[in-house]
Order: C-alpha cells, then sequence, then structure tokens
C-alpha cells in the first residue's frame, strides 16, 4: 500500500503535536525526580503489574495491597505479569522506577514490530465452549505461541453439558480425551485427562 504523502500543514501539525507530547514527558519526569530527590516517595519496592491503564497501572505488592503507579518514559514497555520496582507516594499512588528481567514475554506481530501482551507466564488455559463455535486455527495459534513459550496448556471445555454427540468439539474433545464409546458419561463431571478439562 502506497504511503500518503502529507502537506506542509500537516507535517507542520504533527511535528507540533509530537512537540507538545514530548514536552509533557518530559515535564512529567522532571516533576517525578524531583518528588524522589525531595525525599517525598517511599523507598523502593517490589510488585507485580496485574492491570495497564494507558501511562498508569495497578501493581500488586508482596503484603498483597493494589497501588496504583505511573509510569516513567525511560522505561521499555511494561505489560500485565511483569516484576517492577516502584516508589510510593504519600497520596497513596506509585511511581514504576525499574523493570526486572522477563522470564517469558508473550507478544504478537504488529507490522515490522512485536507488541508485547503478557509477561512472566508460568500457566496458560485455553477455553473453549459451544457458543461461540471454536475455530481451529485459533486454537492452532494459541497451541504453537504457548509451545513456543515452552509451555504445557491446558485446554478447558466449558457447557460441556450443552455438548451432543454430533458437535464438532464434542468429537474433538472425545478424540483428545481418548473417548471410545463418544458418551456423555465423560463429560458430566469435571474430568482432567491428558490437559484437558470438560467443565
Amino acid at each position: 500500500m502506497k504511503r500518503k504523502v502529507l502537506n506542509r500543514r500537516q507535517l507542520w501539525r504533527q511535528q507540533k503535536i509530537q512537540s507538545e507530547r514530548l514536552t509533557r514527558a518530559e515535564k512529567i519526569n522532571a516533576e517525578l525526580d524531583h518528588a524522589i530527590q525531595d525525599g517525598h516517595l517511599s523507598d523502593e519496592q517490589t510488585g507485580w503489574v496485574i492491570a495497564h491503564f494507558g501511562k498508569l497501572i495497578d501493581v500488586q505488592t508482596q503484603t498483597g495491597a493494589l497501588i496504583q503507579c505511573h509510569l516513567r518514559q525511560n522505561i521499555e514497555a511494561i505489560v500485565t505479569g511483569d516484576k517492577v520496582a516502584f516508589r510510593e507516594s504519600q497520596d497513596g499512588k506509585g511511581v514504576v522506577t525499574a523493570l526486572f528481567p522477563r522470564i517469558s514475554l508473550l507478544a504478537r506481530q504488529a507490522g515490522l514490530r512485536q507488541k508485547p501482551m503478557a509477561a512472566n507466564i508460568t500457566q496458560a488455559l485455553v477455553v473453549m465452549a459451544k457458543l461461540p463455535v471454536p475455530t481451529p486455527i485459533v486454537l492452532d495459534r494459541y497451541l504453537v505461541a504457548l509451545n513456543l513459550l515452552n509451555l504445557t496448556p491446558v485446554i478447558v471445555v466449558n457447557k460441556a453439558d450443552l455438548l451432543e454427540a454430533a458437535d464438532p468439539l464434542f468429537e474433538w474433545a472425545c478424540t483428545l480425551i481418548g473417548c471410545t464409546t463418544r458418551s456423555k458419561q465423560y463429560f458430566g463431571r469435571p474430568i482432567w485427562c491428558g490437559k484437558i478439562i470438560a467443565h
């Protein structure tokens, strides 16, 4: 696809917006540096990112408390699951000061670069149900991605009591679990068989 050519006014506007964003980011960083130097922030603590809201993240401390933290501009993209160092302010908010090395990273391709989605994953559940109708290609993509992270996924077949013998998902689940009778008795209770749960 041919890239759109911008006129002079559009280029000027784009540069102006970029300049304003950089100025704003530098101001926020200066304020955070000032707060750190003045001692308005606590000593560094460690925690895990459990939610991400634009430039704010929720960090769970080692005691289980939730702290809403600002992100510094000089730290790479932080995602859910990252272990971070942060400093808490007197108003109960915090500032992320460092990112610890990641054990694993789940990312998706975004053009020529990878966009991180989650980090430090130790367990993965792939949930499927009768509706919406599961797509084998999507399942394959999940399984390949999790295999690249050296994770053994658990496939959860939810609402298995709604399955009928003619359903492709029923046939597929029976094949994976190893049912030879194609009977619903396997699906009447939660089963953990070959990393597949029918629930």
